[in-house]
């Protein structure tokens, strides 16, 4: 009776461990899952942000193609009026 009451006492301490991996499992599924999608998120605004900067530097690159100098208020004394 002892070794049965052992062998049933060892399945149920299996089970629950069983139950807990499984629940942490499952936790930790759902916070990659939503990491996985926040960094989608902040890789599509960094491309809209990309693309953004492109078109300021060629706008930028049109107006010194063409000789246009920028004012002399548009930087400072310790900011290069060198394009980027």
């Amino acid at each position: 009776m002892s070794h049965e009451n052992d062998l049933e006492r060892r399945v149920t301490s299996l089970e629950d461990a069983l139950a807990f991996a499984d629940r942490r499992h499952e936790h930790l599924d759902e916070a990659l899952t939503e990491v996985g999608q926040r960094v989608m998120s902040l890789i599509a605004r960094l491309k809209k942000i990309e693309a953004r900067l492109e078109g300021v530097a060629d706008r930028v690159g049109e107006f010194t193609d063409r000789g246009v100098e920028a004012p002399p208020h548009s930087a400072g004394p310790d900011i290069s009026r060198e394009p980027l």
